[in-house]
Protein backbone atom coordinates (compact mmCIF):
# COMPACT_ATOMS: atom_id res chain seq x y z
CA UNK A 1 0.00 0.00 0.00
CA UNK A 2 1.28 3.44 -1.36
CA UNK A 3 1.83 5.93 1.57
CA UNK A 4 -0.18 8.85 1.39
CA UNK A 5 2.08 12.11 0.84
CA UNK A 6 2.38 14.41 3.80
CA UNK A 7 2.05 17.70 1.86
CA UNK A 8 -1.43 18.06 -0.21
CA UNK A 9 -1.13 18.16 -3.74
CA UNK A 10 -2.80 21.30 -5.04
CA UNK A 11 -5.10 19.52 -7.80
CA UNK A 12 -6.24 16.74 -4.93
CA UNK A 13 -9.10 18.22 -4.02
CA UNK A 14 -10.10 15.38 -1.45
CA UNK A 15 -6.84 16.58 0.69
CA UNK A 16 -7.23 20.10 0.52
CA UNK A 17 -9.29 21.66 3.69
CA UNK A 18 -13.01 22.63 2.93
CA UNK A 19 -12.10 26.46 3.69
CA UNK A 20 -10.41 26.33 0.91
CA UNK A 21 -12.21 25.03 -1.40
CA UNK A 22 -15.67 26.95 -1.48
CA UNK A 23 -16.94 28.48 -4.00
CA UNK A 24 -16.57 32.01 -4.68
CA UNK A 25 -18.95 35.20 -5.78
CA UNK A 26 -18.11 36.40 -8.99
CA UNK A 27 -19.01 40.35 -9.94
CA UNK A 28 -19.09 41.16 -13.62
CA UNK A 29 -19.42 44.81 -14.26
CA UNK A 30 -19.26 47.68 -16.95
CA UNK A 31 -17.41 50.94 -17.49
CA UNK A 32 -19.68 53.58 -15.28
CA UNK A 33 -20.91 56.34 -18.31
CA UNK A 34 -22.32 53.43 -20.77
CA UNK A 35 -25.72 54.32 -22.12
CA UNK A 36 -28.74 51.93 -20.24
CA UNK A 37 -31.84 50.83 -22.43
CA UNK A 38 -35.13 51.74 -20.79
CA UNK A 39 -34.52 48.30 -19.09
CA UNK A 40 -31.55 49.25 -18.00
CA UNK A 41 -29.48 46.75 -19.60
CA UNK A 42 -26.02 48.71 -20.67
CA UNK A 43 -25.67 49.14 -24.11
CA UNK A 44 -22.63 48.25 -26.20
CA UNK A 45 -21.14 49.53 -29.34
CA UNK A 46 -17.52 48.77 -30.23
CA UNK A 47 -14.98 47.99 -28.04
CA UNK A 48 -16.30 47.29 -24.11
CA UNK A 49 -14.41 46.70 -21.30
CA UNK A 50 -15.84 44.48 -18.69
CA UNK A 51 -14.42 43.82 -15.60
CA UNK A 52 -14.38 40.46 -13.74
CA UNK A 53 -13.88 40.37 -9.96
CA UNK A 54 -15.03 38.93 -6.65
CA UNK A 55 -16.74 39.59 -3.68
CA UNK A 56 -14.07 40.73 -0.98
CA UNK A 57 -14.61 38.25 1.47
CA UNK A 58 -13.44 35.49 -1.56
CA UNK A 59 -10.81 37.87 -2.78
CA UNK A 60 -7.52 36.87 0.12
CA UNK A 61 -8.69 33.25 0.20
CA UNK A 62 -8.64 33.29 -3.89
CA UNK A 63 -5.57 35.46 -4.26
CA UNK A 64 -3.11 33.26 -2.12
CA UNK A 65 -3.67 30.39 -4.58
CA UNK A 66 -3.70 29.95 -8.24
CA UNK A 67 -6.27 30.28 -10.20
CA UNK A 68 -7.99 30.62 -13.95
CA UNK A 69 -10.58 33.24 -15.18
CA UNK A 70 -12.49 32.49 -18.45
CA UNK A 71 -15.36 34.74 -20.38
CA UNK A 72 -18.34 33.28 -22.83
CA UNK A 73 -20.59 35.22 -24.45
CA UNK A 74 -24.06 33.50 -25.46
CA UNK A 75 -22.60 30.48 -23.60
CA UNK A 76 -19.41 30.49 -26.40
CA UNK A 77 -15.85 30.33 -25.13
CA UNK A 78 -14.05 33.85 -25.54
CA UNK A 79 -10.68 34.45 -23.71
CA UNK A 80 -9.50 32.80 -21.12
CA UNK A 81 -5.93 33.62 -18.80
CA UNK A 82 -4.49 30.95 -16.97
CA UNK A 83 -2.97 33.15 -14.60
CA UNK A 84 -5.76 34.92 -12.74
CA UNK A 85 -5.70 37.85 -11.35
CA UNK A 86 -8.21 40.62 -9.96
CA UNK A 87 -9.75 42.80 -10.57
CA UNK A 88 -9.61 41.48 -14.65
CA UNK A 89 -10.70 43.15 -17.66
CA UNK A 90 -11.44 41.64 -20.72
CA UNK A 91 -12.24 44.10 -23.94
CA UNK A 92 -15.08 42.90 -26.05
CA UNK A 93 -15.71 43.84 -29.44
CA UNK A 94 -19.49 43.94 -29.36
CA UNK A 95 -19.34 45.50 -32.92
CA UNK A 96 -18.22 42.15 -34.26
CA UNK A 97 -22.19 40.13 -32.94
CA UNK A 98 -25.34 41.34 -34.46
CA UNK A 99 -27.80 43.35 -32.36
CA UNK A 100 -30.01 42.84 -30.06
CA UNK A 101 -29.30 41.28 -26.27
CA UNK A 102 -26.01 38.67 -25.77
CA UNK A 103 -25.03 36.93 -22.22
CA UNK A 104 -21.58 37.72 -21.44
CA UNK A 105 -21.06 35.05 -18.50
CA UNK A 106 -17.23 35.11 -16.65
CA UNK A 107 -15.99 32.51 -14.39
CA UNK A 108 -13.08 31.57 -12.04
CA UNK A 109 -11.60 28.23 -11.38
CA UNK A 110 -9.38 27.51 -8.68
CA UNK A 111 -6.78 25.14 -8.60
CA UNK A 112 -7.81 24.32 -4.96
CA UNK A 113 -11.54 23.04 -6.09
CA UNK A 114 -13.16 26.63 -6.33
CA UNK A 115 -15.17 27.89 -8.78
CA UNK A 116 -17.80 30.66 -8.95
CA UNK A 117 -19.95 32.45 -12.22
CA UNK A 118 -21.84 35.21 -12.98
CA UNK A 119 -23.72 36.32 -16.36
CA UNK A 120 -24.79 40.00 -17.12
CA UNK A 121 -27.04 40.63 -20.37
CA UNK A 122 -25.96 43.24 -22.60
CA UNK A 123 -27.61 45.16 -25.47
CA UNK A 124 -25.64 45.73 -28.38
CA UNK A 125 -27.01 48.53 -30.32
CA UNK A 126 -27.44 48.55 -34.13
CA UNK A 127 -24.41 49.10 -36.52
Amino acid sequence: MKKRDSVPRERALDQQPIGRRGDVQVRLSIPDGVARDPKALPIAAGKVAIQLDVDPDDRARLLEQRFEVGFFLDGKYMFENEVGFLPMTWVWDAGAVNEGIHYVTGNVWGYAGQFGATTIAVRVAPK
